[in-house]
């Protein structure tokens, strides 16, 4: 059974990236990492920059004026700030990422922490949102 799109309700597809499975919507380009494949895309290195030209760019999300359902059970995720970026999180279900958030999440990470190990990033990132 396919998720629905937190963002348009849409069912997503499942892609990979990095070799990870993923959830997209091919409507508003949106992202769900269940628990724990942030690390491992995280741990695969860093977003390549982006696209300057040529390309039409995907179409963006609505604006975010109202709370997001977990695909996965529902209720109402909680949102919080990584740097500049807003995300929306379900605690034990995982983490959605409108368009181009993902990529600058995991350009943002890797450069805070280009010696430290990557392991760990759904732990700090559930620390964040628990405060």
């Amino acid at each position: 059974m396919k998720l629905p799109c937190p963002r348009c309700r849409k069912p997503m597809v499942e892609e990979t990236i990095e070799r990870v499975p993923v959830d997209r919507c091919l409507r508003c380009d949106g992202v769900w990492l269940d628990e724990g494949e942030l690390d491992r895309i995280i741990a695969a290195g860093p977003a390549p920059e982006p696209f300057e030209g040529g390309v039409e760019a995907a179409p963006k999300a609505e604006p975010m004026d109202w709370e997001l359902l977990c695909p996965k059970c529902e209720m109402t995720m909680h949102r919080f700030r990584q740097g500049e970026v807003a995300l929306d999180r379900c605690a034990g279900h995982g983490i959605w990422f409108d368009f181009e958030e993902l990529d600058r999440v995991r350009r943002q990470l890797k450069s805070d922490r280009p010696a430290a190990p990557t392991v760990g990033i759904w732990s700090t990132l559930n620390r964040r949102i628990l405060r």
